[in-house]
C-alpha cells in the first residue's frame, strides 16, 4: 500500500475537557502520537486530532483539539489513526 498502511490504535479514555481539548490518559506507546493524526470514536466518526502530550514521562496525556459539534465526554475512549512516516527517497548526486 502506499504511503504506509494506516493503523487504529486505542489512545484511552477522556479524564477532561477543557477549553475545546479532550484531556485522554495515555494507552499506547507516546511515539506514535503524532501532531495533527486524525482521532476517532468507537463509531470511527471523526471527533478531532492529536494535539500534543503533557505531564510526567511515565504517566502521560495526550490532548486531542475537538472537532466543533464533536459529541465526546468524560470516560469515553478514542482512537487514533495511525500512518508511519513516510520514507524519504534519497537523490544521488551524479
Amino acid at each position: 500500500m502506499e504511503g504506509g498502511a494506516r493503523e487504529v490504535l486505542r489512545i484511552g479514555k477522556v479524564s477532561g475537557i477543557v477549553n475545546g481539548l479532550a484531556v485522554v490518559r495515555a494507552d499506547i506507546d507516546v511515539r506514535k502520537f503524532r501532531q495533527g493524526s486524525p482521532v476517532i470514536n468507537p463509531d470511527r466518526r471523526l471527533v478531532g486530532s492529536a494535539a500534543d502530550i503533557i505531564g510526567n514521562v511515565n504517566s502521560p496525556y495526550l490532548l486531542v483539539k475537538l472537532s466543533p459539534g464533536a459529541s465526546v465526554k468524560e470516560g469515553d475512549e478514542l482512537f487514533l489513526i495511525f500512518s508511519p512516516p513516510r520514507r524519504r527517497s534519497h537523490h544521488r548526486r551524479r
